[in-house]
């Protein structure tokens, strides 16, 4: 039997190498260097050697202008016991270096795949891969330079960091957004493009506060006038529901203080009153009858059952679900034939949930018990769909508080294999015909 290894491995086998070491005369770190160019090798301790002597063709020592940043891999007999590794913090130092400004070339390494992988664990995988995409996402975002251009074009938001807490870097922001805050556009409608100089009315409601002033517990429906003037005590049409609205109560709103607006143009936002009329995404003109296009919405991924037989208070319960719901706070939902009797409610993240809790209880004096269900998605049925084909299913039959029917499953799973014995199944990831955008 003859042995030959790949590589050198150890002279005490005196065995023939495959392949002899060869050390490249030429690198990407050397012509980098050669060019009077900066760079950064960054990695945890478990893949460092790969940015710097492996990366460097065999190289120990850094070239002229390389800089290295280690980070300590965690202390753990396995790392399926802490798939995220030191993710998190070899991208803080990646994103700290770009931010400089100073290197012209960073190269980094994620061990996660690679060490956790070796463990064949498949939950801490899936952990593992998770948190490399987050890391990635975050130096994808923090790579961007600021373009005007795409900002003007809605395709890049601009990023300040502050606290109106404590007042800090809150004026800058607001100098700094009079510059650079594009002027009005056109906005497209169920009749085309807007013009924002047009002499007629027009503007949209793009959000509901309630209990703005806990005081008198009122609602305030943010109207962003969109073309021609806005004008106190005018009168528009609310398309939605085709009926004619004065436009009283309005007012500028800006933290905890308001002041009067008899008159608002293009790009302003006012403040109207809502006795319960509006709902976010509703369009009001003047000499007309289109419709904006709506705001972007998201169907639900997590869900929870409201125990009302623990509330004391059902008035003040169904009055809650149904401002916080009105806001875009949570999706509203309950079981056919039931009313409000069994409240089920969904939201894109479980946080929200936290939050309509803690504004029930300060706001409408009522304590929430809410039991999580085990469904993961929502679709909107068709107003021809057969609701039997949902039988037997694990699936569970509700509807929004427009009367439409949603379905909610476990897993896309069953959903997809409907569609393939049903392909003139209609389901929709949000509300068919609503009228209305869901946040």
């Amino acid at each position: 039997i003859r042995v030959t290894c790949m590589t050198h491995y150890d002279t005490r086998l005196g065995s023939p190498m495959a392949f002899a070491a060869v050390r490249p005369e030429t690198t990407l770190g050397s012509v980098i260097s050669d060019a009077g160019l900066q760079q950064l090798h960054c990695a945890e301790t478990e893949k460092y050697a790969h940015v710097t002597f492996f990366f460097n063709g065999g190289r120990e020592s850094p070239y002229p202008g390389e800089q290295r940043s280690l980070i300590q891999s965690p202390r753990v007999d396995t790392y399926d016991l802490q798939p995220e590794m030191s993710a998190a913090e070899v991208a803080d130092a990646v994103i700290a270096a770009m931010q400089s400004g100073e290197p012209d070339f960073i190269v980094v390494n994620f061990a996660n795949g690679d060490m956790v992988g070796h463990t064949a664990v498949r939950d801490a995988m899936g952990s593992a891969a998770s948190e490399v995409r987050d890391s990635l996402e975050l130096l994808d975002g923090a790579g961007e330079s600021f373009d005007p251009d795409r900002v003007r074009e809605g395709q890049q938001t601009p990023v300040f960091f502050g606290s109106a807490l404590t007042n800090f870097g809150v004026l800058p922001f607001l100098e700094r957004f009079l510059e650079i805050a594009p002027c009005p556009g056109a906005r497209d409608s169920t009749e085309g493009l807007i013009d924002p100089a047009g002499s007629s009315f027009s503007g949209f409601v793009f959000k509901i506060q309630a209990n703005m002033d806990p005081d008198h517990r009122d609602r305030i429906a943010f109207l962003r006038v969109c073309s021609g003037r806005f004008v106190k005590e005018g009168s528009a049409t609310h398309v939605r529901t085709g009926k004619q609205v004065r436009l009283s109560k309005s007012s500028l709103v800006q933290a905890r203080d308001r002041e009067g607006v008899d008159i608002a143009y293009p790009g302003d936002v006012v403040g109207l009153f809502d006795p319960g009329i509006y709902r976010i995404g509703d369009t009001l003109v003047s000499g007309g009858s289109f419709e904006f296009a709506r705001i972007p919405s998201f169907s639900p991924e997590h869900f929870v059952r409201v125990e009302v037989a623990e509330v004391l208070n059902r008035k003040s319960l169904s009055k809650g679900l149904e401002q916080l719901s009105q806001e875009g706070a949570v999706q509203l939902f309950t079981e056919p034939g039931a009313g409000t009797a069994v409240p089920i409610l969904g939201a894109v993240g479980p946080l929200q949930f936290d939050v309509l809790q803690h504004r029930m209880a300060t706001e409408y004096k009522v304590t929430l018990k809410l039991t999580p269900l085990p469904y993961r998605i929502a679709r909107w049925l068709g107003p021809d769909t057969d609701m039997d084909l949902f039988r037997f299913s694990e699936t569970k039959l509700l509807e929004d508080r427009d009367g439409h029917a949603v379905v909610l499953a476990k897993s896309p799973w069953y959903l997809e294999r409907l569609q393939e014995k049903h392909p003139e199944l209609v389901l929709s990831p949000t509300a068919i015909h609503s009228g209305e955008g869901h946040g």
